[in-house]
């Protein structure tokens, strides 16, 4: 089965996308994409924020849309509550982009990921990219000589732990019945 594993916000969507022996519940990464997207000073001084805006949401989208297409099933964390209006703009996208989909998706937690990365809820971004990559190293980390390297791996890292949190979820289990009935 082929899987999605995704780490949003709009300033980075980082995909990870993996085979999932449905019988072993053996996992394996094939594709690791991060898209980054950056406020453009210039971009809004001749248009506004909401141009802006608009403009990075379709670059997730974009991204996302291709990687979506490769896969039959998205285990996501999702953002949970803002106290900004950006992070609730960030909070917007990250839920619309999950709607676009038609896929199955299984949402889990922060908290879930961290856990089953690590074995405790507050793991750093460090913790988790070493976690990922000690288990997964034929995935296509972004490495220097001296190896993997934590900048641009993060939400990667991330995205593999929403697939390792989501599968062990009963609404995993209830997703792969109706799929193989659909």
């Amino acid at each position: 089965m082929k899987v999605l594993g995704v780490d949003i916000s709009m300033n980075n969507l980082g995909l990870s996308l993996g085979e999932l022996d449905d019988h072993t519940l053996a996992l394996s990464f094939t594709e690791l994409i991060t898209i980054k997207t950056k406020k453009d000073g210039k971009f809004i001084k001749q248009f506004n924020q909401r141009m802006d805006d608009l403009r990075r949401a379709r670059l997730l989208v974009e991204g996302f849309r291709e990687m979506e297409e490769k896969c039959e099933i998205i285990f996501v964390e999702l953002p949970h509550g803002s106290q900004s209006s950006r992070a609730m703009t960030s909070y917007g996208m990250s839920i619309m982009l999950m709607a676009y989909t038609l896929k199955p998706v299984i949402v889990v937690t922060p908290n879930q990921v961290k856990v089953v990365a690590t074995h405790y809820g507050e793991a750093s971004k460090k913790e988790m990219v070493k976690w990922a990559s000690d288990k997964y190293p034929n995935a296509t980390w972004k490495k220097s000589k001296a190896g993997v390297i934590y900048e641009n791996n993060e939400h990667n890292a991330d995205a593999i732990a929403a697939v390792e949190a989501g599968i062990l979820l009963d609404s995993f289990v209830n997703a792969k019945i109706m799929m193989e009935y659909l």
